[in-house]
């Protein structure tokens, strides 16, 4: 509203909150395992991930308010963003960072941890048919399709709308997963709590889409009820009266004006 001048009705904002019930639902599953190995641990990472989405989504407000501005399209904020995030993803790792990953009871996260030689390592695990190099390729692939047609969507239905497909993205994911990475590990599968979860998050998206679509029919019938006040056959409201044009305006003013005692005289 701030940023945007949007405001979203009750409807709307009940479907965003079903959408997050589901996602909450489905990521508690294994709340249990984490605050095992830590209260502290488990309360910072859910505060981080909370600030991450919440400056994601700020980030996403300002790009939509950059492209319905004109300000720049959609493709090229894509490309921009895409070269600043190699940019920083390679001066990390010239830095000797590199994307912390967890092995076992250990993180690791220096440069030294990775090579790029890796990526052409005959390592394709047992029953997937796919090696690292060929994975990482293919991740970066879609990611920029992703990139490409998420922006386009930012600048055509907004970072609400957008967000929501989103949400129901990742449901999408975890049913796939499931499907594909069952029978390589146990812990891809689906179980009841992720299959409520997707239908909850299919069920927002729903509701949000109808709730979107009633808000845009009241906007345009109070848009029209000043046309229906109008006069019939007449292009005046009522009550409102003629005005002259400019060109009238200047007329009356250069010519003078008589007086009664002029006009008796004359």
């Amino acid at each position: 509203k701030v940023l945007l001048g949007k405001v979203l009705s009750h409807a709307q904002w009940g479907s965003i909150a079903l959408l997050f019930v589901g996602l909450t639902y489905k990521s508690l599953g294994g709340s249990t395992a984490s605050l095992g190995d830590g209260s502290f641990s488990f309360v910072l990472g859910v505060c981080l991930i909370l600030v991450g989405c919440f400056t994601h989504a700020l980030v996403n407000v300002k790009n939509e308010a950059l492209i319905k501005n004109g300000t720049i399209s959609p493709k090229i904020l894509c490309a921009v963003i895409g070269v600043y995030a190699l940019g920083m993803w390679f001066a990390l790792y010239a830095c000797g960072v590199i994307i912390p990953e967890r092995n076992g009871q250990q993180w690791t996260w220096t440069r030294e941890s990775f090579s790029f030689a890796s990526l052409v390592v005959q390592d394709a695990a047992a029953g997937v048919p796919m090696r690292s190099g060929a994975a990482w390729l293919g991740f970066v692939f879609s990611t920029a399709v992703h990139a490409g047609a998420f922006f386009s969507l930012l600048g055509n239905v907004g970072t609400v709308s957008s967000g929501i497909v989103k949400g129901m993205t990742t449901s999408t994911y975890v049913l796939f997963s499931g499907w594909a990475f069952c029978g390589v590990d146990g812990s891809y599968c689906l179980t009841w709590r992720t299959l409520i979860s997707g239908a909850i998050c299919a069920i927002s998206v729903v509701c949000y889409s109808l709730a979107t679509t009633r808000a845009k029919a009241q906007a345009v019938a109070s848009a029209a009820e000043p046309v229906a006040n109008a006069t019939p056959g007449s292009e005046l409201a009522a009550g409102e009266a003629i005005k002259p044009t400019g060109t009238e305006e200047s007329l009356r003013q250069r010519m003078p004006t008589c007086t009664d005692d002029q006009m008796v005289g004359g």
